[in-house]
């Protein structure tokens, strides 16, 4: 609240021009309450995604409780510039995962959080730059989380249920290929990352992939058939990994009927 606080303060004083444009921004976060809020809600995402991939058990259920007050907090601020920290938005999608993961809830909600810190956007400068919200150092327990997820989808008895859809498994494979890309350029030595981790990654990916085209192509030839399907109205592939299991199952069912 304090933080966020300094930073509208800041804003007044260090920020010239246009909301939103890149200048107003690079100035907004040379704050030093920007600076404190995003060191502070980025390593508060990095310890939960952490607790969620099993890398780290203790304290799990603190963390989770303090992560979930820091979100309140901005939420109860109410102020327009926590719209313009990624690092909040951040700890709001890791909170969801691991919210969801507590309470047993579909994979769906896991995996659209993912992709929602790794997708890359154009800034509104419409310069052609792009960036995700999470920073690097996240990507890869956000790719390990990812796993997980498709390693519960390919233990299902179908194999037209998919939790990400072809676009979100984009996604994923654009972000492992820039964590091997730049595993390469280290020391192989000092990387944390074994060889089996990357290699066992990359085929749950190319598995994944699969399954989200098998499912995508179910759902094609299901709302192709034209016949009115009153639970499913509005499942298209596009946004087929949004919906409940339940609705997916049921599209499915009604697409080998016919």
């Amino acid at each position: 609240h304090w933080l966020l606080t300094g930073i509208e303060l800041e804003s007044l004083v260090l920020c010239d021009g246009p909301k939103r444009s890149g200048a107003w921004q690079r100035a907004l976060a040379a704050g030093v309450c920007y600076r404190r809020l995003v060191g502070d809600f980025t390593e508060t995402a990095q310890s939960l995604l952490r607790r969620l991939v099993g890398e780290e058990q203790q304290g799990a259920a603190l963390l989770f409780a303090r992560a979930k007050e820091m979100v309140a907090a901005i939420h109860a601020k109410e102020s327009s510039l926590a719209a313009f920290i990624p690092a909040v938005k951040v700890l709001e999608n890791v909170t969801s995962m691991a919210g969801a993961v507590a309470a047993r809830k579909e994979e769906t909600i896991v995996a659209n959080n993912i992709i929602a810190c790794l997708e890359e956007r154009a800034n509104d400068e419409d310069d052609g730059v792009v960036s995700s919200l999470a920073l690097p150092c996240m990507y890869w327990d956000l790719l390990r989380l990812a796993s997980v997820v498709l390693g519960r989808d390919a233990a299902k008895d179908t194999r037209v249920l998919s939790s990400f859809d072809v676009r979100g498994m984009g996604v994923l494979l654009s972000k492992f290929t820039f964590v091997t890309k730049s595993l390469e350029m280290q020391d192989q030595l000092d990387s944390k990352i074994s060889p089996k981790e990357l290699q066992d990654t990359r085929l749950a990916l190319g598995e994944g992939l699969k399954r989200a085209f098998v499912a995508e192509n179910s759902m094609k030839k299901s709302a192709s058939i034209g016949r009115p399907k009153a639970s499913t109205t509005g499942i298209y592939a596009a946004n087929f990994a949004r919906h409940s299991r339940e609705d997916q199952e049921r599209a499915v069912r009604m697409m080998l009927e016919y």
